[in-house]
């Protein structure tokens, strides 16, 4: 009603020629104004405060409190110490959950070059934005490739956010040093190195899983490490950006830097990298000579293989037990070994395993499979590693045989 009787009077037409009844109408008017105005304002500055204090509950530079030309190095600085203090199993409430969400999704936006330079300029948060959308690339089809399952880290991926594969397998800098690589280690390691807001890292979950699903039963170890979490570690095996997946043999790193993520890629380079020497390739000018040699304190294996590649699973399987069991590999198609597929009646079809001791002329173990499971062939291997008078060479083979 105030702002009716407002308008009714300031619409009122008075000749100014009035004087003192005009002046007094427009004292009327002015007074009456002040209120009107008071209240325009108070609605203005409610609702400028109510977007400044909304904005900022969502401004990243704000939730890890650096300020907007913070460098890469400083923005992980504050990251990591915010993350470890509101950790929600370092505290238990609702509070740090929503606390510690807020703190990695925004590190996840700063440490994303495109994305924070879209906040600077539009302080545009939402990753679904259209800022941030790309053009379709149709190459990415591949509809003339010849492998059509082919992967690689930076496009062809199926995004999955879900991590927890990683989490799972995750371990710490501690045990990394007292078991990954131990002096005694003899198992081959593959180590993905990830963080939780690498985008790169929920790109390949799928793949990863796809290469532990096939190389596992092989005899690989899997295991990951948190970069943030482990940043010492990490440059430690000399690796710079995640995802970054990591052989290590004999406390040695490899990093693999192809760009095709799948299994048949990975077990071409877990090859390359395996030392030569664990296994002989035998035929038949070599083959007494390599059983022979037992004074080296060893015992000897023939492998026995329809095909001129050697399985990887023997391969890491003479890798483990180089120090106590010599393997020889014998190619059953080159027509250079057939003195010895006689001599033992092998089948040709089929792979085998033949164990020998001191005693050259007969085996005491022996597996024929058209593909020997890898832990037959570990516990056979196992059960006949050492001679039958081995020299008691090393403290090893003292609690081997001893304990």
């Amino acid at each position: 009603m105030g702002l009716q009787k407002f308008k009714n009077l300031r619409n009122k037409k008075i000749n100014p020629a009035d004087g003192e009844r005009y002046r007094q109408h427009k004292l009327k008017v002015y007074k009456m104004s002040i209120p009107v105005i008071n209240y325009n304002i108070l609605v203005l500055v409610l609702f400028a405060t109510s977007n400044i204090c909304v904005h900022a509950s969502n401004d990243p530079y704000t939730i890890l409190g650096i300020n907007n030309i913070a460098t890469t190095q400083e923005i992980r600085k504050a990251y990591k110490q915010l993350a470890k203090e509101w950790h929600p199993d370092k505290i238990q409430n609702d509070g740090a959950s929503e606390k510690f969400i807020k703190i990695k999704l925004a590190y996840e936006l700063l440490s994303d070059t495109d994305r924070r330079q879209i906040f600077d300029r539009h302080g545009i948060t939402d990753e679904g934005s259209h800022h941030l959308q790309k053009k379709y690339d149709y190459s990415g089809y591949n509809r003339f490739s010849l492998d059509q399952e082919e992967d690689t880290f930076e496009k062809r991926f199926v995004i999955d956010q879900n991590i927890v594969l990683f989490h799972k397998l995750s371990v710490t800098a501690n045990y990394f040093e007292k078991t990954i690589l131990s002096n005694g280690a003899k198992k081959v390691h593959l180590v993905m190195f990830y963080n939780d807001w690498c985008f790169k890292c929920t790109r390949i979950v799928s793949a990863f899983k796809k290469i532990i699903d096939v190389l596992e039963p092989l005899g690989i170890n899997f295991a990951t490490v948190n970069a943030v979490h482990e940043e010492s570690t990490f440059r430690k095996t000399g690796a710079v950006e995640v995802p970054q997946l990591v052989l290590i043999l004999e406390s040695r790193f490899f990093l693999y830097r192809d760009h095709t993520f799948t299994p048949q890629k990975v077990i071409e380079f877990i090859r390359k990298k395996l030392p030569f020497k664990i296994l002989q390739r035998i035929e038949n000018d070599n083959f007494n000579e390599f059983l022979g040699g037992w004074m080296d304190n060893r015992v000897r294996a023939l492998t026995f293989e329809p095909r001129s590649s050697i399985r990887l699973r023997y391969l890491l399987t003479a890798f483990e037990f180089y120090d106590r069991i010599a393997f020889g590999f014998v190619n059953m198609n080159n027509g250079r070994s057939s003195n010895i597929i006689d001599r033992f009646k092998v089948n040709t079809s089929l792979d085998t395993l033949l164990i020998f001791n001191e005693d050259s002329k007969s085996y005491t173990a022996s597996i024929c499979m058209a593909e020997i499971p890898t832990q037959i062939l570990i516990d056979v291997v196992s059960a006949n590693q050492f001679l039958v008078l081995p020299r008691l060479s090393s403290q090893d083979i003292l609690e081997s045989k001893c304990l």
